[in-house]
């Protein structure tokens, strides 16, 4: 993940703490190698932040960064 990506969800973190009835949470995707093999955090290409809503709603939400050309 690139820096401004990290930047961007760092920031979008710090400004769901406002809300008290919202819950958030970083989600990692992908593969980790560990020691003895992989670790599977979660299925690729799922969102960088999941937000949990009152009466059960869910936002999923992607940051995505610019490309340099």
């Amino acid at each position: 993940m690139s820096k401004p990506e990290t930047a961007l969800i760092a920031a979008t973190m710090l400004a769901l703490k406002r809300y008290p009835n919202v819950r958030t949470r970083r989600a990692h995707s992908g593969q980790v190698a560990v020691r003895r093999g992989y670790i599977n955090l979660g299925p690729e290409g799922w969102p960088d932040v999941e937000v949990f809503l009152p009466r059960g709603r869910v936002l999923l939400l992607e940051a995505k960064g610019t490309k340099a050309t």
